[in-house]
């Protein structure tokens, strides 16, 4: 009996990797007929690429607890505006952290099963032999991104590459696959790259440009080597290697991250974006680049509206809010200190003078003069520019002609003023920093991803591009591998390719150091949802987020003077936990019930 497959395409075919590409399906043809087809083809590829979890910017209609799942809350980066917890916080850390949230056990394997259909009719496809196994190398390319989904989630998971078929309830025990190790899917997923990647094309033709390329192939391979080597050398092999990866191979995964990040950047075909002479402008233009830009690999596009995100509707700052949403992600001030001084100094913000006495400043945006350019161009800093308008942060006002801490003047209410008719002001700032409502919570939004340029954000009418690699973590990867393997010099060149582009002082070797990679990492990868999987890898989540409280920066207003002095203080957030069993995500309790071949289950679950 002749098998016939159902293919849909997209007016908007060329944005491969964008949002659904589905529509109704106008025709059903053989198999066999859908691969002498281009169209059809690309097509098939299309449905693979939107099934790939990029991690993305999120849009609301992903659900109500859109926030709660978020990479970045769920670390020490950022936090919900509300008042309730975030996913990393108290007991929803302790109750929810697990598949039922956070996982894609079922998606993944979805998505697996689809790619291995993919190969098996290519492999039957009448076509000629070089664009099979171009078209090959690709579907391998997808798979393997997302086996490396699952690892770093789970661990150990079934290694498929052929498609289970089910035909009745004699079948069963024979679908029924037993976890592999887990460094045996990391030696999977970097073989499959190694072979996939000589297969395909080093660049793709503008219409074809968000699909993978060589280079895409060898930035996940340098990824994916880079984890491996991290959980080798800090974590442990537990459940009989079913988690845990043999802490001898460290050094040959970090070698393996150093030359798949060397081949896209000796390729020439990428440079980091220098497109304008103003560092803060540069960095934030770079991200607001619709089609891509020279320094990303891989992305996945948007169009807006009826492809777009709404990331500006749920990150614009409180008082330019649209449709009720909005302050989304709130920066810790942890994550704020982590940008140095452009020196090279530490970034700590400078609230008093040697003699304890507070700093005043003419402007709250003082405080962060020569501060890293990409601070200002990651976050809405207090009495930053947007929209057209001012974000006001304010906690209140400072009267020193009172005592003690009388002097600070704050309020619940939004609209209370301070000081008598004909000389009054506001208390509170219209964007805060409150500690009630939904307004954020620690004195800064986020910048980083936001268009200004897209006036109606009530929907999804964003389409700013998410980068999925980019040429600036192929330096990072290579610096921290180096470093591991005690290679100093060629650990600085590479940091020092960031901090250059970046406009802060380059380091000598001998000022270079892991933590100093680390941190540089933190602050050029901020919220593209690196931190979270980063803190995992290197084992220290359990160590950073101990009991973390989200710190915030209050501003107030000096009475009489026109200045401004800074304090912190505490958000109003429960603070952050993450148990040690966290390391790896729980299996769904239905997925272990149906196939038994399964267990164990992580460890702690």
């Amino acid at each position: 009996m002749r098998r016939t497959i159902i293919y849909s395409l997209c007016c908007a075919s060329l944005l491969l990797s964008s949002c659904d590409l589905d529509v109704p399906v106008t025709d059903r043809l053989p198999d066999e007929e859908v691969w002498k087809d281009d169209n059809l083809i690309t097509g098939v590829f299309s449905r693979l690429y939107n099934q790939m979890q990029m991690e993305h910017n999120s849009t609301y209609f992903e659900g109500w607890d859109v926030w709660n799942v978020s990479l970045v809350t769920a670390s020490d980066e950022g936090t919900g505006a509300y008042q309730a917890g975030d996913l990393g916080t108290g007991d929803v850390a302790r109750a929810n952290f697990n598949d039922e949230w956070f996982g894609l056990w079922e998606d993944g394997f979805k998505a697996v099963r689809a790619t291995n259909l993919v190969l098996q009719e290519l492999n039957a496809a009448e076509m000629p032999e070089s664009k099979r196994q171009q078209l090959i190398a690709e579907a391998r390319f997808i798979r393997a991104f997302h086996y490396f989904n699952l690892v770093k989630r789970y661990g150990g998971v079934p290694i498929v590459t052929e498609v289970q078929q089910y035909t009745g309830p004699e079948d069963l025990y024979g679908l029924q696959v037993s976890r592999d190790k887990e460094q045996e899917v990391w030696d999977f997923i970097l073989t499959e790259l190694d072979e996939s990647a000589l297969e395909l094309p080093e660049t793709r033709e503008s219409v074809e440009r968000t699909r993978a390329t060589r280079y895409a192939a060898y930035a996940l391979q340098s990824r994916a080597a880079l984890y491996a080597a991290s959980i080798a050398k800090y974590g442990k092999v537990q459940l009989n290697g079913i988690v845990g990866v043999n802490s001898d191979d460290a050094n040959a995964y970090w070698a393996k991250s150093i030359e798949a990040a060397d081949k896209v950047i000796n390729s020439g075909k990428y440079t980091l974006y220098n497109q304008y002479a103003d560092r803060v402008e540069n960095f934030r233009n770079m991200f607001l680049e619709k089609r891509g830009c020279s320094e990303f690999i891989f992305w996945k596009e948007f169009l807006a509206t009826d492809l777009g995100h709404s990331w500006d509707l749920l990150n614009v700052p409180f008082s330019f809010v649209q449709n009720g949403y909005g302050c989304g992600q709130n920066p810790t001030l942890d994550l704020i200190e982590a940008f140095e001084y452009k020196d090279g100094s530490d970034g700590t913000l400078k609230l008093k003078d040697a003699s304890g006495n507070y700093i005043k400043y003419d402007s709250p945006l003082d405080l962060f003069k020569d501060k890293d350019p990409r601070l200002r161009a990651t976050f809405y800093l207090p009495m930053d520019e947007c929209r057209g308008g001012i974000v006001e942060i304010r906690r209140g006002i400072y009267d020193a002609s009172k005592s003690g801490d009388a002097r600070f003047i704050t309020s619940n209410n939004v609209n209370e003023y301070y000081g008598e008719e004909g000389n009054q002001m506001k208390i509170l700032g219209k964007d805060g920093v409150w500690d009630t409502g939904d307004v954020g919570k620690t004195g800064f939004y986020t910048k980083k991803f936001s268009d200004e340029g897209v006036m109606d954000i009530s929907g999804n009418k964003s389409d700013a591009p998410w980068p999925v690699f980019r040429l600036a973590e192929m330096y990072l990867n290579k610096a921290e591998a180096a470093m591991e393997l005690g290679k100093t010099g060629d650990a600085a060149t590479a940091l020092n390719m960031v901090r250059e582009r970046a406009g802060i002082r380059t380091l000598s070797a001998g000022e270079v150091s892991l933590d100093r990679i680390r941190n540089e990492r933190r602050v050029e990868l901020a919220y593209e949802n690196h931190r979270h999987w980063d803190l995992k890898r290197w084992h220290i989540a359990h160590i950073k987020m101990a009991d973390f409280p989200t710190m915030a920066l209050y501003p107030w207003y000096i009475w009489g003077e026109g200045k401004y002095i800074f304090t912190t203080g505490k958000a109003p957030k429960p603070n952050k936990v993450f148990l040690e069993r966290n390391y790896y995500i729980k299996i769904k309790d239905s997925d272990m019930g149906s196939n038994p071949m399964l267990a164990p289950n992580n460890p702690g679950f």
